[in-house]
This record gives structure tokens, C-alpha cells and sequence, in this order.
């Protein structure tokens, strides 16, 4: 929140959620009271109100500064089908069809890493959507 307010935020779109451990898992945790501990991640997600337009930006840091092996195979899982999103990205195409691609890939990066054996069980990870809309 320091350095949204030292370049000029003014109000925030919500409270920003700080999590840490296996709270960095739960969906909008507001307590934000985790001990970091080595080997965990931190998951920030922040939103800036600007002229009346909310925005919002979600990441995921090891604490330590360095991600442990299973960490990084998925983080990469998720950093493939972002790119893979990204590149599908182009006039035309409707947000529900690209949401129902990342769920296509994600659950497939699920199976390779061994957390589902089926693509049907990928909404015990992938609950949300790849983003939402901002402006008019």
C-alpha cells in the first residue's frame, strides 16, 4: 500500500490481501496475519482505484527468494498456460472461449504434475476465471 500511495493511488480498490503459507491458497484472505517462513510463497493481490476505474494485479514471491523444485514446476505450469492465453488473445475472441481454453490447459498441467487424473477434477484448482474486465 506504501508504494501505491507514494506514486499517487489515492483510494484502493479493495483490501489488499497478503498471504503467506498455506493461507497464500485461500481465495480473498483478508487477515493478512501469516508468519513468513522459509520455503513458502507470498501471494499479494492489490487493486488501485484511478478516476473512478478499479484495477487489480495478483503475484506469488518465495519468501526466501527462491522457489523450491515443486514450486517452480508450478509456477511454470501456470506461466505456460498464461502465454498460452496471451498468444490467444486477438480481436474477436470472446473472453468465455479463452476462459474455457486456460481451464482446458490448466487441467492438463494438473495432470502432468500429478495433482489430478482426471481433467473433470480441475475446479478443485482452477475455481475463478483468467481475469475480468475493466472500464466501460
Amino acid at each position: 500500500d506504501f508504494i501505491c500511495k507514494k506514486n499517487g493511488v489515492k483510494d484502493f480498490a479493495f483490501k489488499t490481501i497478503a498471504a503467506a503459507g498455506k493461507n497464500a491458497t485461500v481465495l480473498h484472505y483478508v487477515n493478512n496475519d501469516s508468519e513468513l517462513r522459509d520455503g513458502d510463497l507470498l501471494l499479494f493481490d492489490l487493486g488501485a482505484q484511478y478516476k473512478y476505474y478499479n484495477g487489480d494485479i495478483s503475484r506469488t514471491f518465495p519468501i526466501n527468494g527462491k522457489f523450491t523444485e515443486r514450486q517452480k514446476e508450478v509456477y511454470n505450469a501456470v506461466l505456460r498456460v498464461n502465454e498460452k492465453v496471451i498468444k490467444e488473445m486477438k480481436p474477436g475472441v470472446k473472453f468465455i472461449d479463452l476462459n474455457n481454453k486456460a481451464k482446458e490447459w490448466v487441467a492438463e498441467e494438473c495432470i502432468s504434475l500429478g495433482l489430478i487424473s482426471k481433467k473433470e477434477d480441475v475446479s478443485q484448482f482452477y475455481y475463478h476465471s483468467i481475469g475480468h474486465s475493466l472500464g466501460m
